[in-house]
């Protein structure tokens, strides 16, 4: 069931503001294996650019940065951007980014695209916003990569189960499906945009 008060970017930056890591991603070995998982669905090549939305106190971007020549890492919450800057603003590798959502992405066009954590707090038409924003920005044969709990939070706006599915079928793209793990906690998936648009439907 969910909760008619969702989570808010007050919410987050209070959260933040009280503590640098709320939800334990810098210290837990869950977290970290997740980020390996992550990793893992962006293949072994060095990517170009790379955008993470979500990034929250930064704990992702750090490992991103070793996997893109340059990495911008958004959020909505600036006490989350601040938590970020103590661990990523020593990498020349990554910029970070206010950005509350809906809103256009920092860069014209992307390598590959990371979202972890964050869809289900947002509602239907910023949902729609993003899908719109990644059709735009990430390149042919680029990849996107989800990450989510699916197990159901009680201050999300999204039914969580079946969260990825619903989120692409509302693009107008054919993406080709990669490779999936999944846990009894969460589950990461990989998307490839067609290298020659054909499943575009613009």
């Amino acid at each position: 069931m969910l909760m008619r008060d969702h989570a808010t970017l007050d919410h987050f930056d209070r959260m933040f503001t009280d503590a640098a890591d709320p939800w334990g991603t810098r210290i837990s070995r869950n977290e970290a294996h997740k980020r390996r998982i992550v990793l893992r669905m962006l293949g072994t090549q060095i990517h170009g650019r790379v955008l993470e939305l979500g990034c929250g106190n930064g704990s992702n971007s750090r490992d991103l940065a070793k996997r893109a020549l340059s990495v911008d890492a958004c959020d909505g919450s600036e006490a989350a951007l601040r938590r970020a800057a103590e661990i990523v603003s020593s990498l020349s590798r990554v910029q970070l980014h206010h950005l509350p959502l809906p809103g256009r992405f920092p860069g014209s066009t992307y390598d590959a695209i990371v979202i972890a954590e964050l869809l289900y707090y947002l509602n239907d038409r910023t949902l729609v916003s993003v899908v719109r924003e990644i059709e735009r920005s990430l390149r042919p044969g680029g990849s996107l990569v989800l990450c989510h709990h699916h197990r159901q939070f009680a201050d999300a706006a999204q039914k969580q189960p079946g969260l990825h599915a619903r989120f692409m079928g509302r693009s107008r793209i054919g993406w080709q499906s990669g490779k999936q793990h999944r846990t009894s906690r969460w589950e990461v998936q990989a998307y490839w945009r067609p290298r020659n648009r054909i499943g575009d439907t613009r």
